[in-house]
């Protein structure tokens, strides 16, 4: 890659060195590819012809303050320049409308002191010499000329400045918006003020810098109609969350993990912490401390700034709490399980950080390890749970740790942000973008924006002027630069790029799942087929069954009503036999009386009218007991016996006629009354309190409530009825329920009996029609614990019935 300006004999010339970079020298000879050189210093060096580059001798010693002014525009001749500025304290330089920075290491407060915004405010971009208030000015203005918003865009290695030039920049936008904030500080001020809070969570050591942002800041500043701060935001993104779990030597982690087990005693034993050596995430590098840091110190003060940015007390334990549960999330360690590609808890000490790591968290251990060993594939269809082996484990725990850290790390974010203060009527914004530096590791991290945006610099800065320079067919020599094209190739491009072949493998996973999934419901739709005939088969049993059952049921009732009717003809045939042998003794005695008052007619035959009314009366007195004359006797003795059987007779048909009556009123539709049984609960209740009182049965109430029962558990219950199988109604009975649950627990055992038992089939029919977790109880469960009372036939009743009146959803 040679230049296209002609190296000859005499030629002044850059060459490469390994020490300096690049030295200047004079070109003495030619041969083939080769040029010999002596430098300035005296040296005589050979160097390949396409690795050196003619030098500008007509260039001031100073340099120049714009390097498109240079006649030639290549890498040897930029630093050249920059160096030559540095060396008289011109850290700035213009490339263009970009400005270059020079990190200086040391304070140079005339730069930036009040006197020297005064002096670009307002002035025009390259009249004085480069400096950032001239973008930030620049900036200013064309947002109040244009009324559009505008950004600042810093970017550089690490170490190199980016951070300060961006405080900077805010400063002089607070100086030409000119309004203070809350509590009389400043939007700056607020700003500046949440540093020491990012610092902690988002800044680590770095080999060029120790306290190196790891995170892109993009500060908005919001201006009203009038060029006034109005209010301002801080937006973070792409936290380099892989330091987290790996850090490269001579490196540290986050600077608030050392913090944190450098904290006060009581703190580190509240968080259970130690030596930060003792931490996985930690001791993977030999750099514990920072030179002229005191973490002890950096813990207080970071406190102190939180609670400045309105983080209080118990969110800051809450903070530490999960800084800390991060820690010990490190140390879990993993080894292989029973089951092929699984994996367990490696050891106690594994366990122990298990639990110290959930504490915090607030969850339970157990399913903190199943999260960790296992890998839950989320499809349309259901979840499918893949076991991990030790290695995916430990990257499964990496990633949950990097992931809880950077959650945490936005948390901080809004509450800053919070503190600040946004204003939502803002008509524009200048936005300060403060990206993270570019470097290079043993292990590198590509950051896919990180090369957009170096892409996107290479573009403006090298082939968009050197394309300016054909055009207008300028002599220079071509700038060589590293051009990141084929990293961006090799991560997006389509199709052999790696976002594509990570898509194009996500598809071949989900396909085959897909597949998995389809033969498993293929088979899952068999075995229901299956079980539905089964089950249908099942229900025609029990249908059968409970026909046998209502059979048997008439045929004890019939039994029971021949067995009263036969108890009640004995009794009068009783009756019957006890009134015979009566009237024969008064036969026999009134034989004897008539005898004997033949005999008196006999001897006083004037006398016989009057003695038989006299006898009479007498005999008649005799017999109040119950016993009266002859023909009065039969008479009456034959009624009562012709009557008792009559009535009896009647009082039975009466009440068959009445059962007969009852039983199909409550299989009539009248039964209900707004949808709801209230005539036969209220008399099959009544009737089994009734029982409950007795002496003795009596048939009849035992007749009914067996009709009614044996309606319910042979699957006509009331309940089944669509109308009133729903939700509404099952809360109106469940409540009913309830409150005669409690008058049977108030009432003593002789008064309520087993009344409270007798309504177990309703109980759980009622229990299950208003339960909410229908679909995610087995029939196992439901037969077993929840309706062990109730049939199969009259579950899946209730179940295809049940229809939802407040939602018009169906079972």
């Amino acid at each position: 890659m040679g230049t296209p300006v002609n190296i000859i004999v005499g030629s002044h010339v850059w060459a490469e060195d390994p020490d300096e970079a690049w030295i200047d020298g004079e070109v003495i000879g030619i041969e083939g590819r080769n040029a010999t050189i002596v430098t300035t210093e005296g040296k005589t060096i050979i160097a390949d012809i396409s690795n050196i580059y003619p030098k500008d001798t007509e260039a001031p010693p100073a340099g120049v303050d714009d390097m498109t002014k240079l006649a030639y525009l290549h890498e040897s001749r930029v630093l050249h320049n920059l160096a030559s500025r540095f060396a008289l304290n011109e850290i700035y330089t213009y490339t263009g409308n970009i400005l270059i920075a020079v990190n200086p290491f040391q304070r140079l407060p005339h730069l930036y002191d009040i006197h020297m915004m005064e002096q670009y405010k307002g002035a025009a971009f390259g009249e004085l010499s480069p400096h950032l208030f001239a973008v930030a000015d620049t900036s200013y203005r064309a947002m109040i000329n244009e009324q559009n918003s505008q950004s600042i865009l810093v970017s550089g290695e690490s170490g190199a400045g980016k951070t300060e030039t961006t405080k900077m920049l805010m400063r002089y936008l607070a100086f030409m918006g000119g309004r203070s904030g809350t509590e009389g500080r400043t939007v700056e001020q607020q700003v500046l003020e949440s540093n020491p809070v990012l610092e902690a969570f988002g800044y680590a050591k770095t080999v060029k810098n120790n306290n190196s942002s790891r995170f892109g800041t993009f500060v908005e500043i919001q201006f009203d109609k009038h060029g006034k701060i109005s209010g301002a935001a801080v937006r973070t993104y792409l936290l380099e969350r892989s330091r987290v779990c790996q850090v490269s030597d001579p490196e540290r982690n986050y600077h608030c993990f050392y913090m944190l087990c450098a904290a006060p005693p009581q703190d580190v034993k509240k968080f259970k912490l130690g030596d930060p050596r003792s931490f996985h995430y930690l001791n993977q590098t030999n750099c514990y401390e920072v030179a002229n840091v005191n973490d002890a110190r950096e813990y207080l003060e970071t406190r102190n700034a939180m609670d400045v940015v309105g983080i209080g007390q118990d969110e800051q334990d809450a903070i530490f709490r999960v800084v800390a549960a991060i820690l010990h999330l490190g140390n879990i360690e993993f080894i292989k399980g029973k089951e092929a590609d699984s994996s367990k808890l490696k050891d106690e000490k594994a366990l122990y950080h298990l639990q110290t790591a959930a504490e915090p968290l607030m969850c339970d251990e157990k399913a903190l390890e199943d999260s960790l060993c296992q890998h839950v594939i989320v499809t349309p269809d259901g979840n499918i749970t893949k076991l991990l082996d030790p290695d995916l484990a430990a990257l499964n725990r990496d990633a949950l740790a990097k992931t809880v850290y950077s959650r945490l790390f936005d948390w901080i974010v809004d509450k800053i942000n919070c503190s600040i203060g946004w204003d939502a009527n803002a008509t524009s914004i200048i936005g300060v973008l403060d990206i993270y530096g570019f470097e290079s590791f043993k292990i590198n991290s590509i950051n896919l924006t990180n090369e957009k945006l170096q892409h996107n610099f290479n573009q403006h800065v090298f082939k968009m002027e050197q394309e300016e320079y054909k055009r207008e067919e300028i002599n220079w020599s071509y700038v060589e630069f590293i051009d990141n094209q084929d990293v961006l190739d090799l991560i997006e491009k389509k199709p052999g790029g790696i976002i594509a072949l990570l898509d194009e493998a996500w598809y071949g996973e989900v396909t085959e799942l897909k597949k998995m999934v389809e033969e498993f419901e293929k088979k899952y739709f068999e075995a229901q087929k299956e079980n539905t005939a089964r089950l249908k088969e099942v229900e025609e049993s029990f249908m059968r069954m409970s026909q046998l059952q209502e059979t048997i049921g008439r045929l004890e009732l019939n039994l029971s009503n021949l067995e009263a009717e036969n108890q009640v003809l004995c009794q009068q045939a009783l009756v019957a036999t006890t009134n015979e042998d009566l009237f024969e003794e008064m036969k026999k005695n009134k034989i004897a009386n008539l005898e004997s008052e033949n005999e008196v007619l006999r001897n006083r035959p004037t006398s016989i009218e009057q003695v038989i009314t006299t006898e009479r009366i007498p005999q008649v007195k005799s017999f109040n007991n119950g016993h009266q004359t002859e023909e009065e006797l039969q008479t009456t003795k034959s009624v009562p016996f012709v009557s008792i059987l009559t009535k009896q007779r009647s009082l039975t048909n009466r009440q068959q006629e009445n059962h007969d009556v009852l039983i199909k009123c409550l299989m009539e539709d009248k039964r209900f009354y707004k949808k709801r049984p209230v005539a036969a609960c209220i008399m099959y209740k009544a009737l089994l309190q009734w029982r409950s009182f007795e002496a003795e049965k009596t048939n009849i109430f035992d007749r009914i409530i067996h009709t009614i029962r044996s309606s319910m558990e042979n699957g006509t219950s009331l309940l089944l009825c669509r109308e009133c199988c729903s939700f509404s109604n099952g809360e109106y009975v469940k409540a009913s329920l309830q409150e005669l649950e409690q008058c049977c627990l108030k009432a003593k055992d002789k008064f309520a009996g087993s009344s409270w038992d007798e309504l177990q089939h309703i109980r759980q029919a009622v229990g299950f029609l208003v339960l909410h977790q229908k679909p995610q109880k087995s029939l196992d469960e439901i037969t077993n614990e929840l309706c062990s009372m109730l049939s199969i036939p009259q579950i899946y009743r209730i179940v295809t019935m049940f229809w939802d009146d407040k939602y018009g959803t169906h079972g």
